[in-house]
């Protein structure tokens, strides 16, 4: 029950993020030690008091109240806050933090991250990296209801396509093989999605896989 209310949350938050603004970006890396420690560094950008009155604890933008509900959603005993970036300078209201976390599955424990899955495992040379985005048609739907039927009948599904998402992790090693969109050097993967295709296939997966060795490599897609 508690995925499925924060499924409903988050696809409330992005219909209305498409309603008063047109556009969303978020993007979010990933860096892992070879032990499973790392790094997360996530970045979002909205238009200037067009969100102030959502006051949604994802994605706050009011400077005052951001590092209490970034610590509050992202950060645990095993998870902390290294550094926060608020830029309002220009017509968007851009956040940038990075934490550091003890264990890639310590991310699973967070508020933020109820809707998604991590899992990085290590065997002999190879070391395996995976996160599962839960987000399906029906949520979205029922999100929809929460809002005025006027806004609700105005509603274009191809409108999901102005929310840009990107992913990206730095894996210990040269990466063997991955489903990503591209590679940026030899260990950086990178997802590029959109909202409409989180609907479309309802639950996505992000797979990379790397070797320590780094020979042979050929970079293989997996689906």
């Amino acid at each position: 029950m508690k995925r499925h209310l924060h499924h409903v949350h988050l696809a409330g938050l992005l219909l209305a993020v498409i309603f008063l603004t047109g556009c969303f970006q978020y993007s979010q890396e990933i860096s892992l030690n070879p032990d499973g420690t790392g790094k997360l560094k996530i970045s979002y950008s909205v238009p200037k008091g067009k969100l102030l009155e959502l006051n949604d604890p994802r994605f706050p933008t009011q400077a005052f109240e951001i590092r209490q509900i970034i610590r509050k959603n992202y950060t645990s005993d095993r998870v902390t806050l290294d550094t926060l970036w608020v830029d309002r300078r220009s017509d968007f209201v851009r956040v940038y933090a990075q934490f550091s976390f003890q264990s890639l599955n310590d991310l699973n424990q967070l508020p933020r991250f109820r809707n998604e899955e991590y899992a990085f495992s290590r065997r002999n040379r190879d070391a395996s990296f995976e996160q599962a985005i839960h987000f399906s048609q029906k949520d979205w739907i029922e999100a929809s209801t929460l809002y005025e039927t006027g806004i609700k009948l105005a509603f274009r599904p191809e409108l999901s396509r102005r929310v840009k998402l990107r992913f990206a992790v730095k894996m210990p090693f040269p990466i063997d093989s991955t489903n990503a969109s591209y590679l940026l050097g030899k260990r950086t993967a990178v997802w590029r999605l959109r909202l409409s295709d989180l609907l479309a296939r309802e639950t996505v997966h992000l797979r990379a896989v790397c070797r320590k060795s780094g020979k042979n490599n050929s970079r293989k897609s997996i689906r």
